[in-house]
């Protein structure tokens, strides 16, 4: 996979935005636990940080900036609901931000910058890597969610998006002004679907007309516009809904939107803290190793480690470099195994992108046996057929007021669940589906 000019500038732009752009150091710099900070924006908006204290600054961090909804959200506990999926097994760094206003339809825009200035904060205290992070938003916590993605949404990976999977739990996702200053939501116009950016929406049965305009006019639109994306590019997404679901965030929803975030930040994500590698022989290669350029970089470390003449210094990030590389090249396998095995659309899905990055490493000829098993296996056709019927008659699936799938679908969905797998994302999401009671 070949290094284009663009991605070169990207990635240098890409440090340059984050050492000029973020804010100073605070007192509360490399602290682990728990902790609230108020912003500047407004005395009424504040934010709680949890740091695992499994953060290793060598190693870098992502974020998981959570939006409550109506209400003044909860206080400091409320981070423990996010710990177990997200940040202990993935190193990212809780942002859970809190209006105590109780209304993210009143100055929305305050309420963004607010959180900004929130996660500038932290990119400032601590070595996070842009493009590693979740941002996350409950009931009318989507209507801050929209704004943001409306304005900086293509500006992935940056401070000013730092975020590679969105996750959408019972919320009402907006995106369009409205005449008197609020939002209304605007169907067609919601999501422009990139591979980048990976998309997870709930919406429970029992949630299925809260909200206003309810939530399944929201979530279906939205995950209407993400079928759609996924027609034309092929990609990842969820849309979860659970029988008996009240408006709520369970632990099935967080297992599942964990599950997409790992698949997606291996594959597509930046994995390198790459301001830390100051020699000039090794700051470049970090650069490459967040475009997933994992073979050169493995390499030309190997050739500059062979050197009996470089400094103590550049010897040491070399090898810091190298180690992170051959990590993230062993978990690109492992994943790439797990998806051949249980997976196949989504085998499919991202073969290229794990491939790129296996390439001119050691474990690319087991990658090709994996690509070998697979074609042996003879699901290609039948998962194509299937996602292909799937994401054709998706959009009528589904209505906004009433939850379940049409009766007269279910026999087909029944029968698509062994085409995909019934481990599989698809598999596992089309049986939720079906254990709602059927619309006539």
């Amino acid at each position: 996979m070949k290094l284009s000019a663009c991605q070169i500038a990207l990635c240098v732009l890409l440090s340059c935005a984050c050492s000029l752009r973020a804010a100073q150091p605070s007192a509360n710099a490399d602290k682990r636990g728990e902790y609230t900070v108020s912003t500047s924006v407004n005395d009424q908006y504040n934010y709680h940080v949890y740091v695992p204290e499994s953060y290793d600054p060598q190693k870098g961090a992502g974020i998981h900036l959570f939006f409550h909804g109506r209400g003044k959200g909860g206080g400091i506990d409320t981070l423990n609901r996010w710990k177990k999926e997200f940040a202990d097994p993935f190193g990212l760094i809780l942002i859970n931000m809190q209006y105590l206003d109780g209304r993210n339809q009143i100055d929305t825009a305050g309420k963004v910058k607010a959180a900004q200035e929130a996660i500038q904060q932290v990119m400032a205290d601590y070595h996070v890597i842009p493009g590693r992070g979740v941002i996350a938003s409950f009931s009318g916590g989507g209507v801050t969610v929209g704004m943001w993605y409306r304005d900086h949404g293509n500006d992935y990976p940056s401070i000013d998006w730092p975020f590679s999977c969105v996750t959408l739990y019972g919320s009402n996702f907006w995106t369009s002004p409205s005449v008197n200053g609020g939002f209304t939501h605007s169907s067609g116009a919601t999501i422009k679907p990139t591979r980048e950016i990976a998309w997870f929406i709930a919406v429970g049965e029992d949630e299925w007309l809260k909200g206003d305009p309810v939530l399944g006019d929201t979530g279906i639109d939205a995950a209407v516009d993400l079928a759609n994306g996924v027609r034309q590019g092929g990609f990842d997404f969820v849309f979860r809904t659970e029988h008996g679901k009240a408006h709520t965030i369970t632990e099935a929803d967080r297992q599942a939107a964990a599950a997409l975030f790992r698949r997606h930040d291996l594959t597509y994500g930046p994995f390198v803290y790459s301001p830390q590698f100051t020699d000039s022989a090794i700051q470049p290669l970090a650069q490459r190793a967040n475009a997933l350029q994992l073979g050169y970089v493995l390499k030309s470390l190997d050739k500059t480690l062979s050197n009996d003449k470089i400094s103590e210094d550049t010897r040491k990030q070399a090898e810091l470099l190298k180690a992170q590389v051959e990590e993230r090249a062993a978990a690109v396998l492992a994943l790439g195994k797990e998806l051949q095995e249980k997976d196949p659309l989504l085998f499919l899905n991202y073969q290229k992108q794990i491939e790129g990055q296996l390439k001119d490493t050691p474990q690319e000829d087991e990658w090709k046996q994996v690509v070998q098993a697979y074609k042996k296996s003879g699901k290609d056709a039948e998962v194509k057929r299937a996602v292909t019927t799937l994401l054709r008659v998706f959009p009528k699936l589904f209505a906004p007021r009433t939850p379940g799938v049409p009766a007269e679908a279910v026999p087909n969905l029944e029968a698509m669940v062994p085409m995909f797998g019934p481990e599989s994302s698809y598999g596992v999401m089309i049986t939720e589906w079906l254990a709602v009671p059927p619309r006539s």
